[in-house]
């Protein structure tokens, strides 16, 4: 469904405003693109006016304006003192702010439940566009000691956090925080290489909340009683095995290449990331269990004989899974 001129007006501010920021270079201007991103991504909450979206919208808007004001605050006081101990106490201070404005264990709380009362699109775009501005910036400020603790963070939160939820929405969000550890742990290396493993995980996300969207499923216990064409069984099936890195998949040639990166300078690290990659794929396997008992309706060419155009999409999201990291092996 095509977009309303107004959605149409914030989604390009809410863009422009992620530009500034990242693209800026002082601290003032990052904070007004912030800014701008945050009145844009307001009224996108309040779409739909009801009790739910405006304490929805009341709580991102409190948790991202008070990381705002340490922002700006920091910024204004720090060019007034040139110590090296208060530099470094600035710098620290700083990413904290960004780590709350991205959702990033310890400072994770408002996350969950804000993805929790959202629309599938607003989840979609809080999972993966409104990260870009955060992580970009922490690469600026980012120290070792803060950088591991919160790498460490991510990957118990996010892997031990999704054990017991049954809802998609929960699901797909400690899965985002689970990757927000290898994400802050690429971006602290290389922005290049960040932007990588970023367009790997937006893919397969995205691909993950589009077919959770089109069925109307709530939790993984609505699985048993959808009916499954062979061809969104399949596309479902390796989303989810990309998203927790197993092989051949998109998700285990980005994993693979940030381990590539991390291991000759942060192995500890590395050892982390790869335990908490294995934690997760509890639950991920139980929605891929789920999906795979179930009957199909059709044989494969049948489904390929009569595909429209939604289905188009699960065709580009089944083959970017498998071939992408193929053509990656053979350079």
């Amino acid at each position: 469904m095509l977009m309303k001129s107004y959605q149409s007006l914030f989604m390009t501010t809410l863009m422009m405003g992620t530009i500034v920021a990242g693209s800026s270079s002082s601290w003032f201007t990052c904070w007004l693109g912030l800014e701008i991103n945050l009145m844009s991504m307001i009224p996108l909450f309040i779409i739909k006016l009801n009790p739910q979206s405006t304490e929805t919208a009341i709580k991102y808007f409190l948790t991202q304006a008070l990381a705002s004001l340490i922002i700006i605050f920091i910024s204004l006081i720090d060019s007034s003192f040139v110590m090296n101990n208060f530099m470094m106490t600035s710098n620290n201070l700083i990413f904290l702010a960004l780590l709350t404005k991205a959702g990033i264990p310890p400072f994770h709380f408002w996350f969950p439940q804000v993805m929790k009362s959202s629309e599938w699109v607003l989840c979609a775009l809080l999972v993966s566009w409104q990260k870009v501005a955060p992580f970009v910036l922490a690469s600026l400020v980012a120290t070792p000691q803060a950088t591991i603790l919160a790498i460490t963070a991510s990957c118990a939160v996010g892997a031990l956090g999704g054990l017991n939820q049954i809802s998609m929405k929960a699901i797909v969000t400690y899965s985002s925080i689970a990757h927000s550890g290898w994400m802050l742990a690429v971006v602290f290396l290389s922005v290049g290489a960040w932007m990588i493993y970023f367009m790997g995980y937006c893919f397969i996300t995205i691909t993950l909340i589009y077919m959770v969207m089109k069925s109307s499923m709530v939790s993984i216990h609505e699985f048993n009683k959808m009916k499954w064409d062979l061809l969104p069984k399949y596309t479902f099936t390796s989303t989810v095995m990309s998203l927790g890195g197993l092989p051949p998949f998109l998700g285990f040639a980005v994993k693979l290449y940030a381990i590539q990166l991390l291991m000759p300078a942060f192995m500890l690290v590395s050892l982390i990331l790869i335990s908490s990659s294995l934690v997760s794929l509890f639950y991920y396997t139980r929605l891929i269990y789920s999906s795979l008992m179930m009957k199909s309706q059709s044989s494969f060419l049948f489904v390929l004989a009569k595909m429209k155009t939604p289905k188009n999409f699960l065709v580009v999201a089944l083959g970017g899974n498998f071939l992408v990291p193929l053509m990656v092996y053979l350079i």
